[in-house]
């Protein structure tokens, strides 16, 4: 309780980015997922899953004998955008990144993008354990979402999730592809978008 009374005294918001420059190592991962983030997937993802052709030789092609078959698999790469701006906490910006590994281990590609009031560019995730706090100052969810529409194509991006404490404008732009906003235990719901909020236990 006492945390959490702190962690809220702290929300303020600010309209100054500041680039500081913070690698914290963590062991990411072992605290359990809060969301079935494949059963997420599946249901949020849905019809805008684009799909792998490859070929292989370990199937049989009963049409041509010794023609290698082909092979079908859905191709999921998302963009994460991750709120570290002054009113996120250390403890928070954890627990972000344990979320953003049990989401790589559902078996997506995951780009994360660290935002405060302006957005780095993304960068490919493969499951390492450690994260680099690079913002740390005022609070605009709009940069993530424009820097989302505007590389979505040449980014191949399925969908959008924007991890943060809800501590923003009141109503940032909207999203060009499917996006899911997750929140803090402690944050704020009460800004206006169109893309859906699931709250963090």
């Amino acid at each position: 309780m006492t945390r959490r009374v702190a962690e809220e005294t702290q929300k303020l918001r600010g309209n100054i980015p500041s680039h500081i420059a913070n690698a914290i190592k963590e062991d990411f991962g072992n605290k359990p997922p809060v969301i079935s983030w494949k059963t997420l997937f599946n249901r949020f993802v849905g019809s805008t899953l684009t799909t792998e052709i490859y070929q292989t030789r370990k199937r049989p092609n009963f049409r041509f004998e010794d023609a290698p078959s082909n092979k079908y698999k859905n191709k999921v790469r998302i963009v994460v955008g991750c709120d570290s701006s002054g009113s996120v906490s250390d403890h928070e910006l954890r627990e972000f990144f344990g979320q953003i590994k049990h989401m790589w281990r559902a078996g997506v590609k995951v780009d994360i993008c660290m935002w405060d009031a302006e957005c780095d560019d993304a960068y490919d995730y493969k499951g390492e354990n450690v994260y680099k706090r690079t913002k740390s100052g005022g609070t605009r969810a709009s940069c993530f979402i424009e820097y989302v529409n505007e590389n979505k194509r040449r980014k191949n991006w399925t969908c959008a999730i924007n991890l943060t404490d809800g501590y923003i404008e009141d109503a940032p732009i909207k999203c060009n592809i499917p996006m899911l906003w997750v929140i803090t235990s402690s944050g704020n719901v009460g800004f206006k978008h169109h893309a859906k909020k699931i709250k963090l236990n």
